[in-house]
């Protein structure tokens, strides 16, 4: 051998996998829900979740379709939703072989029971207020991941073009929304005849109000909101905590808008209404 050159060492093939995930915490679980639409898996891989980041932390592990899929995994105790602040995903073949690792991603604070029975009680409270003053609804949340819509995503960047696209009722995503979360609403006084639907004549889709609201998972911007009557609201990006525990807000402070029954994105899906 010339020089000394040590010789060429081929690294070992990896299955293809451009798994994206993400993780939120709902009253009872954890909402995981993955893209893995760009993965070349087998059939039998299990999909293991950890709360940590070593072997210990294991929450479960179940087979399922990686190229789509969302799951609430629920903890040994329901108590306690979060053990640890951190979480990762982990994809393994039948004979153990890990096929995708994720990073660890950053979870809500974790409660303890205490700590869970005091936001339960804020929740309640809220609620009873919101049977006087306001009303009882049901979220959906606008999906992260999943195939993107060929109808209303750009071709090369995937980002959603229009809200109110037919395919995906304005998701962006051809699996739609996680949901329904029950969720407690107080209305403001400002157009409140308006926003929640009584007012006549109302150019519904230019009618924008503040809410507070309570629910788990944590709504987010482009989220829908169901109430009664069939109205549905579009969720704006929540701008004030008005309380919580521990850093996870209880009660939140967020715009709404009212959308037009007779459009796209205010159609309601029929599964929404199982």
């Amino acid at each position: 051998m010339v020089g000394g050159a040590q010789p060429h060492r081929r690294r070992p093939a990896r299955v293809g996998c451009r798994l994206k995930w993400t993780c939120d915490i709902t009253t009872t679980g954890y909402l995981i829900d993955w893209d893995g639409s760009g993965c070349e898996m087998p059939s039998d891989a299990s999909v293991l979740f950890y709360t940590g980041m070593d072997e210990d932390s294991l929450v479960l592990s179940f087979t399922a379709d990686i190229g789509d899929g969302s799951h609430v995994v629920v903890p040994g105790d329901s108590d306690v939703i979060a053990p640890n602040a951190s979480a990762r995903l982990k994809i393994e073949s039948a004979s153990a072989v890990t096929l995708f690792a994720g990073p660890v991603m950053p979870l809500l604070p974790g409660l303890t029971t205490r700590e869970m029975g005091i936001f339960r009680k804020l929740v309640e409270d809220h609620r009873k207020y919101s049977v006087v003053s306001g009303s009882e609804g049901q979220l959906y949340r606008r999906k992260l991941t999943g195939t993107p819509c060929p109808d209303c995503c750009d071709p090369v960047t995937k980002a959603k073009l229009r809200n109110n696209c037919t395919t995906c009722d304005g998701s962006g995503r051809v699996t739609g929304w996680d949901g329904p979360y029950v969720t407690y609403v107080i209305w403001s006084s400002h157009h409140h005849s308006d926003v929640t639907g009584s007012g006549a004549g109302t150019n519904h889709e230019s009618v924008q109000d503040r809410v507070r609201l309570s629910c788990m998972p944590r709504p987010r911007t482009d989220d829908r909101l169901l109430l009664s009557g069939g109205r549905v609201f579009a969720v704006g990006q929540p701008q004030e905590t008005v309380c919580g525990v521990s850093g996870l807000p209880a009660v939140m402070s967020c715009a709404v808008r009212h959308l037009d029954p007779d459009s796209a994105a205010g159609e309601i899906p029929d599964d929404w209404l199982e």
